[in-house]
């Protein structure tokens, strides 16, 4: 069993970093349950547990520089954000691909990996310490694809391309990523019911952070992208400014249940020897069934959100196009330069490039039509992207 010590780990932190505040307390009761739940834990590899270690003091020392920076520098909450364009959509639907090639336009911003997985300064270094921000995370990466080899079929972590923002809320502990990667009963439970207003202060906080780190002096609109969005769409209009678009892909639901179960039976081996296959098929329902439903709702009541609907087989087969539409959606032009941008994008990653992953839904113990029947209230609605 493994024996991580609460205390110890905030000292730990304030040794490394040589600071104190960690800025709001409402972090604690989450740190308190995770290392809660993985003392609970028998199946934690051995030659892990260090990393492990490592991955709570990296969230603790980014919440300790975040707050000697807003302390000394308290313009940073005071940045104005433009109104942010984002893709909530399920998983394993396109997002990724949608999110890069949008991100090729210079007036749109998507939080590179090292920026999120190193998200603050580090006192004392050149340029806020950006070199070692981003060989921590290459780091990190290469470790990463080392313990799980398969992962990059699914979906290639790189330290230099954009990726899912909510993971910044890991340093928050009320984080649904922490709860899929780590989760058993007990802390899955807790974050089920856990209020997580404190999480969206802190997401927005943290890109008033990294508009201050990188673009102060020309403020551009955030491009956001994560499905952990879904049943927190309210939480986007309260924390961001209002004007926000949104932008939805979609795709079969048998085949993105699968995929999305391969991935989180695969994500959890990084720390532990696994959980079992029909415990994730049920999880990966739980995390897209009813947030789809919640989000039907939520658009009837709020017609005045602007959102553009694409289908997966759109992205996958006509990158251009799908980007010449959700451009004219922004009201960006699409200039020859960024058409070339997407052309050469294209040509350096297409689909599978990495190897092909398996959509196969018998190991979870569900079958194609149990799922269609199941969603087939989405499916009726958006026919037209399936």
């Amino acid at each position: 069993m493994t024996v991580f010590h609460v205390n110890e780990l905030l000292a730990a932190a304030r040794k490394e970093t040589g600071l104190q505040d960690f800025g709001p307390d409402d972090f604690r009761h989450g740190l308190e349950a995770l290392v809660e739940n993985i003392n609970n834990r028998e199946d934690v590899l051995p030659d892990r547990i260090d990393m492990l270690r490592g991955e709570i003091l990296r969230l603790l020392a980014n919440r300790l520089w975040f707050a000697k920076d807003v302390a000394e520098h308290p313009e940073i909450l005071e940045q104005e954000l433009l109104p942010p364009v984002i893709i909530p959509s399920p998983p394993r639907t396109g997002t990724t691909k949608v999110q890069r090639l949008l991100s090729l336009n210079d007036r749109l911003a998507s939080p590179l990996y090292w920026q999120i997985h190193m998200s603050s300064r580090i006192p004392g270094l050149p340029d806020g310490g950006r070199e070692a921000r981003l060989e921590k995370t290459e780091k990190f990466v290469q470790w990463q694809n080392e313990v799980l080899p398969e992962l990059e079929k699914i979906h290639k972590f790189t330290a230099d391309q954009p990726e899912e923002e909510l993971l910044m809320t890991d340093e928050t502990f009320r984080s649904n990523y922490l709860a899929v990667v780590h989760g058993s009963n007990e802390y899955s439970a807790w974050i089920a019911q856990t209020n997580l207003d404190a999480s969206y202060d802190y997401l927005v906080s943290q890109f008033k952070y990294l508009q201050w780190q990188f673009y102060r002096e020309s403020p551009r609109r955030w491009l956001l992208k994560a499905p952990g969005h879904l049943s927190y769409e309210d939480q986007l209009l309260r924390v961001f400014p209002s004007g926000q678009q949104m932008i939805f892909t979609h795709r079969a639901p048998e085949t993105f249940v699968a995929s999305m179960s391969n991935f989180l039976l695969m994500l959890p081996k990084k720390f532990y020897r696994g959980v079992d296959a029909k415990t994730v098929g049920k999880l990966v329902l739980g995390l897209t069934f009813q947030p789809l439903l919640d989000h039907m709702k939520w658009r009837d009541a709020n017609p005045h959100v602007e959102i553009l609907d694409v289908g997966f087989k759109e992205i996958t087969s006509d990158s251009l196009g799908t980007a010449r539409r959700a451009y004219e959606f922004l009201g960006m032009p699409m200039t020859p330069k960024i058409e070339l941008q997407i052309k050469n994008w294209d040509e350096s990653n297409p689909q599978h490039k990495y190897g092909k992953a398996s959509y196969s839904l018998e190991p979870f113990n569900l079958t194609v039509d149990q799922v269609r029947e199941m969603f087939a209230p989405y499916i009726e609605r958006f026919s037209d992207f399936l």
